[in-house]
């Protein structure tokens, strides 16, 4: 407070790291070396962006500032944030190796490509079940585009739907 210094979530990261590495010969903490070190980080960046939009809420001079609410172990959606680091897809495709956990089987078999790239995932629970929703890296192939017989490259018209403007045309004509 005296140094006007806010303390990131990558300060956090590390100072967690710390305790991770100091407390493990003591015996300090066992659920941190338990988990993937992607859960906590994800959870402490979570935290970092809701304090920021508290106190730029409360320079702007909002009425509702919106103090983070932290989750309840009752009342919110269970759900744990994965990196990529610790994600790997079986050869068959039919599995996804969790840390800790293990492979656990998809049920939708080679829903998952196997040429991309898992970026990250997010494991949650609802209704009793455990679903896993997983982020890629896969470039889409471009659609490809037929002009019909009785249609001239002119007669094509391409349209933006916009904010500032309701539609812009590719000729340059502009809609408010």
């Amino acid at each position: 407070e005296k140094d006007k210094n806010t303390i990131t979530a990558y300060d956090l990261q590390k100072k967690l790291a710390l305790l991770k590495k100091t407390d493990k010969e003591n015996g300090g903490f066992p659920w941190l070396t338990g988990v993937s070190s992607g859960s906590p980080n994800k959870a402490l960046l979570n935290l970092d962006i809701a304090y920021k939009n508290f106190f730029s809420n409360c320079k702007r001079g909002k009425k509702q500032k919106g103090f983070p609410k932290f989750k309840s172990k009752h009342k919110s959606k269970k759900s744990f944030y994965l990196s990529e680091r610790s994600l790997r897809l079986s050869e068959d495709g039919k599995k996804i190796k969790l840390p800790v956990i293990g492979y656990v089987n998809l049920k939708q078999p080679d829903y998952i490509p196997k040429d991309c790239k898992i970026k990250s995932c997010v494991i949650s629970e609802t209704a009793g079940r455990w679903f896993v929703s997983v982020m890629t890296d896969l470039e889409a192939p471009l659609p490809s585009v037929t002009i019909p017989d009785n249609l001239k490259e002119q007669d094509i018209l391409g349209l933006d739907v916009g904010i500032k403007t309701l539609m812009t045309l590719s000729d340059g004509t502009i809609y408010d």
